[in-house]
């Protein structure tokens, strides 16, 4: 039996991972416990990079599979950072102004 350190439950060893630094071996947080403190730290993480898509101002979480680093392919020059649909968006106008406008012109009839 050993008592976590943060929930101060006595608790069966199982309910410990194994540690090779500690003399019992097993960690000073039972598993719910290491499990709710890793939650706790990633959602820390997550809320210090919430990026916005310089088009459409969509809040994303940076890393995430929906945003890009948008650059010129021309000059190589970052542009800034887009949501996937408006990345895709600017690929399929060929990242040409002109038809951007020309599209912006044709929505708003």
């Amino acid at each position: 039996m050993k008592r976590c350190s943060w929930c101060l439950e006595t608790k069966d060893d199982s309910e410990f991972w194994k540690a090779k630094h500690t003399k019992d071996r097993l960690q000073g947080y039972c598993k719910e416990c290491s499990k709710a403190k890793v939650r706790a730290h990633i959602e820390k993480k997550r809320a210090q990079f919430k990026e916005e898509c310089a088009i459409c101002g969509d809040v994303q979480v940076v890393p995430g599979p929906r945003l890009s680093l948008d650059h010129c392919h021309r000059t190589g020059k970052i542009r800034g950072i887009l949501c996937r649909e408006c990345n895709l968006g600017n690929a399929n106008f060929k990242d040409d102004p002109e038809l951007l406008r020309a599209a912006a012109a044709y929505l708003s009839q």
